[in-house]
């Protein structure tokens, strides 16, 4: 470290201050607004289409073969199921991995799980429902008195010959 300081808890605060310095007080490059050559973007451009050509190509083959694994998994399932006697450790296995499986399959080909895809509102219909002024009628609050031929009975002891016993 710099003057033979070991780098510590106590002192990190101070190494902290010194580099923030030195970084901060580095000169900053000018942004130019000087455009890119048409090539250099045509360039760009190709690059971007190319990986993702290859990353869709990557999806689809190894959809292929999630698909495939599929096959082979549904296929030993039903041979041990048929069996005379099956095993249902392997049996759980298999169902295991159809599982995982079905989750990658499902995620390559960009599907949903059922329940989690909520509808959300048209921003329109949001702006709409937000702006225009309710229509419903307001409604009055009145205090509901109980009328004075109504006597509540609140017994005091509950036994054979209370009303509520």
């Amino acid at each position: 470290m710099s003057n033979g300081m070991p780098f510590t808890k106590e002192n990190a605060a101070i190494h902290g201050k010194r580099g923030n310095i030195i970084r901060w007080s580095q000169a900053i490059a000018p942004v130019t607004d000087t455009p890119l050559p048409a090539s250099a973007v045509q360039q760009a451009a190709g690059v971007a289409q190319a990986i993702a050509r290859e990353n869709l190509e990557y999806k689809e083959i190894r959809l292929v073969r999630v698909r495939k694994q599929l096959d082979l998994i549904d296929a030993a399932m039903f041979k041990e199921a048929n069996k005379r006697n099956p095993d249902g450790r392997k049996l759980r296995e298999l169902a295991d991995a159809q599982k995982r499986l079905d989750e990658q399959e499902r995620h390559l080909s960009d599907r949903w799980v059922a329940g989690t895809l909520k509808t959300q509102p048209r921003d329109k219909d949001r702006l709409n429902a937000q702006s225009e002024p309710t229509t419903e009628p307001v409604r009055e609050v009145c205090q509901v008195v109980p009328p004075d031929n109504c006597a509540t009975i609140i017994p005091t002891s509950i036994g054979p010959n209370t009303p509520n016993g």
